[in-house]
């Protein structure tokens, strides 16, 4: 998988060698399922709002979530769940006050794994 931003995104689909493979899937198009929802794609490749370009290998496990337990008392010390919710009672029974919460941590477990790309 690679992102890119709007600047390299240009030079990658004004590049002949794209130009010349989307000419080549645009013959084959009539034989396909119609792709118009999903935009120009080429090679799994996803547009981002940067001007870098990344390519990420298809390690498993290489970007990994884990969650945090939630900041109430008796959520203390156990492994962290991906959501939590709490409720309490409003003063004098006239309703419920409700809160929920996600502590996600998002971490690339082999950063090496990723290469940034340059423009030609």
């Amino acid at each position: 998988m690679a992102v890119y931003g709007r600047g390299f995104w240009g030079a990658f689909t004004g590049h002949k060698s794209t130009t010349d493979a989307w000419g080549r899937y645009q013959d084959g198009q009539f034989l396909r399922t119609d792709m118009r929802p999903m935009g120009f794609q080429f090679g799994s490749v996803e547009f981002i709002g940067s001007d870098d370009a990344y390519l990420i290998s298809g390690v498993d496990g290489l970007l990994v979530t884990q969650y945090a337990p939630a900041d109430y008392m008796d959520t203390v010390n156990p492994i962290g769940q991906k959501f939590y919710a709490s409720q309490e009672p409003q003063p004098h029974n006239k309703g419920v006050d409700l809160e929920s919460q996600s502590n996600p941590l998002s971490i690339c477990s082999r950063p090496r794994a990723i290469i940034k790309l340059g423009r030609a």
